[in-house]
């Protein structure tokens, strides 16, 4: 199994709207992009989330060089991808 953000401690959960999973459920690079792709048509909530991970990935960059190889390594590359979809 793969390691979330959330997990990893880069992201925390935010409060659950209608149409997110609840902050115990870890959320999926997928999922964002998901969501992402027709970001225009979201609620203003579920923009601001969109939001709200971009701004959390910011650093994502920077810190994958200094990382081992690894799962949480391929993890954060997958997220810094997953950041150029977002809002």
């Amino acid at each position: 199994m793969a390691l979330t953000p959330i997990q990893t401690g880069i992201l925390k959960p935010s409060p659950p709207t209608p149409s997110q999973p609840s902050p115990s459920t870890p959320v999926r690079s997928g999922q964002v992009t998901a969501l992402s792709a027709n970001w225009r048509e979201l609620r203003i909530e579920q923009i601001g989330e969109l939001r709200r991970y971009k701004s959390k990935t910011v650093r994502l960059e920077r810190l994958v060089d200094f990382l081992p190889p690894g799962r949480a390594k391929d993890q954060l590359i997958t997220w810094t991808g997953v950041r150029k979809y977002l809002p």
